[in-house]
């Protein structure tokens, strides 16, 4: 009797921060991956798409949706998109008053 045998499925956990402050780029996305065949490659839409040479996390990120493509050894796939949010900007608003 044969048995095929087929690796555990590629899952995702992810973690995103969102911008501390209106504009700036203290953002980030940490993904934590279980199952699947390494090796692992990681492909963000930040910097065009194609290369797979990315890292597994980013940091320094600006406020924007980022889609993560994920290849493992077997080349199976595994697509996932992410949001980092900011803040809203602070407005300040003045009324002077004329005490004559």
């Amino acid at each position: 009797m044969w048995h095929v045998s087929q690796p555990n499925e590629l899952l995702l956990n992810s973690s995103v921060t969102d911008l501390v402050c209106y504009n700036d780029s203290s953002g980030s996305i940490d993904i934590t991956l279980s199952g699947g065949l390494a090796p692992f490659t990681f492909d963000w839409s930040n910097d065009g798409t194609g290369d797979n040479d990315d890292t597994e996390d980013l940091n320094t990120l600006v406020s924007n949706t980022y889609t993560l493509n994920i290849l493992d050894g077997n080349l199976c796939s595994l697509k996932d998109t992410f949001t980092v949010n900011q803040p809203l900007d602070i407005t300040v608003s003045s009324v002077i008053i004329n005490n004559l």
